[in-house]
């Protein structure tokens, strides 16, 4: 479990509020605080570890690129000097409390300023984990040798899907003893889409189309970032956004419109399970900690009309030779997906088991004894077996 703050508290910011002031290029901290910072996030981590909820991870800085000057919520920019400074004072906070929680740095606003840019908080994969920066935090203790970063803003059309993770990737493997990359947090922000109805995030969706262009940006992360976790923001909403795995609201009045009352939901109301939920299941559920991916390449016949955008196989295995594939067709019509005899098989006698998100079906789960699966149209499909 994973603990972040969003900014200082508001009685050692340096305005007494939980965001900047216009133009201050610095974190909203009164000088000389860092440390009582890092105590006061140290003992909220003690508080809950004696309720017996521990945290693996702290993350302490989150976008600090943005200017959260506007106030419409909690925020602090930094810059990478002050989060190698926070950093320090947090290990040392956390060693001194006997906790062992871990510290993950990172949570850039978008991708790009991991690997590029020169401003105060750029680059951050270079900052933090190259050898010889004056702010590396790679011999700090109880860090976690990760670099986290979200996916905002990098989404469409698809070919930025692709080059931004591309390039992320190419500074990964260019960088000695590189840290794992985590995806921790994304939801639709960006507008100009034009997507099998999908414009922007505003308006919520519980439908399969918005489910697939999560799924084709969790492969993308995966695949071509070659991330190691990935988190979506968030798991309950009431907002008329395109944010929830699950949806509160107080129901539908007669011309249809969703009711979307907060104060009233504190007396009843109802929840609605959105098909990003299952979609997001055909990977959480299946792609397990300690797994690892493995090449997948398909072929289908030449008159089939497909495109890397539209059908993407992912595949991966654990330790014991479990075999997980996940397929989305993207597509209208349905895609046969031939799986080499000789190298994939099934436990037991009912077959590989398969577990379908569709317009119809919320990971629904069949058996198949054959090598040759029909993947529907417009779905994300899990396919469990085993590698011989």
């Amino acid at each position: 479990m994973l603990a972040f703050t969003i900014a200082p508290p508001v009685h050692i910011s340096a305005n007494q509020k939980a965001y900047p002031s216009p133009k201050d290029s610095q974190m909203n901290i009164l000088p000389g605080k860092m440390a009582a910072y890092a105590k006061f996030l140290v003992d909220v981590l003690a508080y809950f570890n004696r309720q017996g909820i521990p945290f693996d991870y702290i993350s302490p800085v989150n976008e600090p690129q943005w200017d959260w000057s506007k106030g419409t919520q909690e925020g602090a920019g930094a810059s990478n000097q002050e989060i190698y400074e926070l950093t320090w004072e947090l290990s040392k906070e956390l060693v001194a409390q006997h906790l062992s929680t871990r510290i993950v740095v990172g949570e850039a606003g978008q991708l790009q300023h991991l690997y590029q840019g020169k401003g105060k908080a750029e680059n951050q994969l270079a900052a933090f984990w190259a050898q010889g920066s004056p702010v590396s935090i790679r011999d700090i203790p109880q860090v976690e040798k990760v670099i986290s970063g979200h996916s905002y803003f990098t989404t469409w059309p698809f070919d930025k899907l692709i080059s931004v993770r591309k390039r992320l990737a190419e500074h990964l493997s260019a960088t000695p003893a590189a840290p794992s990359f985590w995806q921790t947090e994304f939801c639709i922000l960006e507008h100009g889409i034009n997507d099998h109805g999908i414009h922007a995030g505003r308006k919520r969706d519980t439908g399969i189309n918005t489910a697939l262009y999560y799924a084709r940006v969790i492969h993308a992360d995966l695949v071509e970032a070659n991330e190691a976790s990935w988190q979506f923001w968030t798991a309950l909403t009431d907002a008329d956004f395109k944010d929830g795995l699950i949806y509160l609201d107080r129901g539908v009045d007669d011309s249809g419109r969703v009711l979307l009352n907060r104060d009233r939901l504190h007396e009843d109301g109802f929840f609605r399970a959105s098909k990003t939920l299952w979609a997001l299941g055909n990977f959480s559920r299946f792609i397990r900690p300690g797994m690892k991916r493995i090449e997948a390449s398909y072929t289908l016949p030449t008159q089939t009309a497909v495109t890397d955008s539209n059908f993407l196989v992912s595949a991966y295995k654990d330790d014991k030779n479990k075999l997980v594939i996940v397929a989305i067709n993207y597509a209208e019509t349905e895609r046969t997906l031939q799986l080499p005899a000789q190298e994939f098989t099934f436990p037991g006698s009912r077959g590989f088991e398969i577990y379908t998100t569709s317009s119809k079906e919320s990971l629904s789960k069949s058996n198949k004894r054959s090598h040759t699966l029909t993947i529907e149209p417009r779905s994300v499909v899990t396919i469990v077996g085993c590698l011989k």
